[in-house]
């Protein structure tokens, strides 16, 4: 129940919770748990730590495992869809014109950082 709650909990703490949730994983009793709490977590980051528990022979944790995986995949895949007409805006108003000085590489980066939880794209 503890490792399910932690998924809940979000913001500048998910950077924390997340290796938590992931060292969880390695106990018998409480893996299905930790799976419920990397998917109510939410981190896409978590994919790879769960997909080794589809085939899981407690029936609860191989589901639970694929629910995780199936909303953790969308959520990337939102993530894809979205930040390629971003980064074509940057690109055609950041060269272009110089009054949008305020947009540097670094805060497009940082902003690219954080909404893709981890996975960098360059501008």
């Amino acid at each position: 129940m503890l490792a399910a709650c932690l998924g809940r909990i979000g913001g500048k703490s998910q950077d924390r919770v997340l290796p938590i949730l992931v060292k969880l994983l390695e106990d018998p009793v409480l893996e299905g748990h930790a799976i419920s709490g990397l998917n109510a977590l939410g981190d896409v980051r978590a994919i790879e730590k769960v997909r080794p528990y589809l085939g899981h022979k407690m029936n609860w944790i191989s589901k639970g495992a694929a629910r995780a995986i199936k909303k953790l995949e969308k959520k990337r895949t939102a993530v894809s869809k979205t930040l390629p007409p971003l980064l074509s805006w940057i690109r055609r108003y950041y060269i272009r014109d110089p009054n949008l000085l305020f947009i540097t590489r670094s805060h497009c980066l940082q902003g690219i950082r954080s909404h893709n939880q981890g996975e960098l794209v360059t501008c």
